[in-house]
């Protein structure tokens, strides 16, 4: 009679593992899909960058699902590119370099980011 109730704690033991193992991989396998999810998103926001709408310099965002995407434009710099003359011909030029990044949020709290170097039309003050 003992060496079956020890029979069954073991075996509660080693289901009891099993279940956790099972637990954790769900949710890993839960996270990576978010992740992947999330990714796609910030995909598809930066390289309709510029293509959907035009880029303005400053902060968008909106919804995909429970996701939260930000689109933050910002100028371009670059260092040096302040020598003499090269000021004159970048005021008048027709475009702009901008810095996009895109980030998405989960309900979760991760969040994924992309960025790419793009060109803008400049705007007339």
């Amino acid at each position: 009679m003992i060496e079956i109730v020890i029979a069954f704690a073991i075996l509660a033991l080693g289901i009891g593992t099993i279940l956790v193992g099972i637990a954790v991989a769900l949710r890993s396998d839960t996270q990576a899909g978010n992740s992947r999810v999330m990714n796609r998103i910030a995909q598809s926001r930066l390289e309709a960058a510029g293509i959907v709408s035009k880029l303005v310099i400053g902060h968008k965002q909106g919804r995909v699902g429970p996701f939260i995407w930000r689109e933050t434009v910002t100028p371009a710099t670059f260092e040096g590119a302040q020598k003499k003359g090269k000021a004159a011909r970048e005021a008048d030029s027709t475009i702009i370099p901008v810095w996009v990044e895109i980030r998405v949020s989960s309900p979760d709290g991760h969040e994924e980011r992309l960025s790419a170097l793009k060109l803008a039309p400049r705007i007339a003050p």
